[in-house]
């Protein structure tokens, strides 16, 4: 049971002098937080309750606030936080990682915005907002975490991708929803008041960058690359290569991650002129398999080589490890390829980087990149590249 007392008995001394009030049930949060900013509430004051009637998350969804969750939203005039700019995006994530690091002994992850990810599901959602009464801007931080959650009181449309920590906290040292709370006080307060920059923070936990992910936003379902986050909290994703934008608002999904396909440079443009014909029946089953893929999935990943790779493994002219008895004219092929287009030895997804050549390849590259292979005019290179 949420208990006031036992909350201010297990904090340490604050920054900022906090008035906590514990209910037992409120619509929400952050709505009972802003009608006590207009009723003249001064900053530093939280308010928890043990449950929640209409909790809300972000773009206006219902939050799911059953007993056993802790439900808490934080009110500070804005004069009380010494890094304005990233307390709001990066703060309270920030505190509720560390909170269940220290005082449970896990480490939880940040899924972009503002969902805290244990094992692949979302323990606890943050949403803030900002409030004005008469003389004062106030920041409400509103934070609804699954501490002895069970998990048969989830409802049944969140309950693949909701979690909870009672099974880390149920009968293991005796951690108390109340000691936690006091952790997770502490912790917002110590980063309330740092004059630091929280964006590194924010990044060491965060489990998006670098990763392949699909992004739904204003009704658009993207998939892209998460490349960085910026001090304004926005996310950089790449949609081709090269093609960045900054987006501030949307549900990510990190896709699963699946065994690259590695291809050297001139093969990008064999995959996409490839007709059927081939060195020997093996070659062309292999051939077949790989650019059937490459063809018919977008988001298919692939590492780019400069020696042999997964097509010349079935290749009767390949003679060992980065060697074939064509070497020298391959490795023409590639360098040409990489000189055109900026290919680099790094991953890509296959799709981008074909779109990418074709909206800079002409008719003169193209022959002089293939004008001297043999499968060049029995092949759809000039019709499929060049559409021509």
């Amino acid at each position: 049971m949420i208990d006031k007392n036992q909350i201010l008995e297990h904090m340490r001394k604050t920054h900022i002098g906090y008035k906590i009030s514990v209910l037992d049930c409120v619509h929400s949060t952050n709505d009972f937080a802003k009608e006590m900013i207009l009723a003249g509430v001064a900053g530093g004051s939280v308010v928890i309750s043990r449950t929640q009637s209409a909790g809300r998350g972000r773009n206006g969804r219902t939050f799911a606030s059953p007993q056993g969750g802790i439900y808490m939203s934080f009110i500070y005039d804005s004069s009380q936080i010494a890094n304005k700019a990233q307390f709001l995006p990066f703060a309270p994530c920030i505190a509720t990682c560390k909170a269940i690091e220290k005082y449970l002994g896990i480490c939880a992850e940040i899924k972009w915005s503002n969902d805290i990810i244990l094992n692949g599901k979302k323990v606890c959602g943050i949403l803030t907002e900002t409030q004005m009464n008469t003389s004062s801007e106030y920041v409400i931080v509103g934070i609804g975490v699954n501490y002895l959650t069970n998990p048969d009181d989830l409802p049944a449309e969140i309950k693949e991708t909701a979690g909870t920590l009672r099974d880390y906290t149920h009968g293991k040292n005796g951690k108390t929803i109340n000691e936690f709370i006091s952790v997770l006080i502490n912790e917002l307060d110590e980063l309330c008041v740092t004059p630091e920059p929280l964006l590194p923070q924010y990044k060491m936990r965060t489990n998006i960058l670098g990763n392949s992910i699909t992004v739904f936003t204003n009704g658009e379902t993207i998939d892209a690359k998460a490349i960085d986050i910026c001090e304004d909290g926005g996310l950089v994703i790449e949609k081709r290569i090269g093609k960045t934008e900054k987006i501030y608002a949307g549900d990510v999904t990190v896709r699963a991650q699946t065994q690259e396909i590695k291809l050297r440079p001139h093969h990008l443009l064999c995959t996409q002129g490839y007709a059927g014909k081939g060195y020997s029946a093996d070659f062309v089953e292999n051939m077949t398999a790989i650019t059937d893929c490459l063809r018919n999935n977008e988001a298919t990943a692939i590492r780019i080589v400069f020696s042999t790779d997964d097509i010349c493994s079935k290749c009767p002219l390949m003679v060992s490890e980065d060697m074939c008895e064509t070497n020298e004219k391959v490795k023409g092929y590639d360098s040409k390829v990489a000189h055109y287009f900026g290919i680099e030895e790094k991953s890509y997804v296959y799709q981008d980087v074909v779109r990418e050549i074709k909206d800079k390849i002409t008719p003169a590259m193209l022959d002089d990149i293939c004008g001297n292979c043999a499968w060049y005019p029995v092949s759809e290179c000039r019709r499929n590249i060049l559409g021509s």
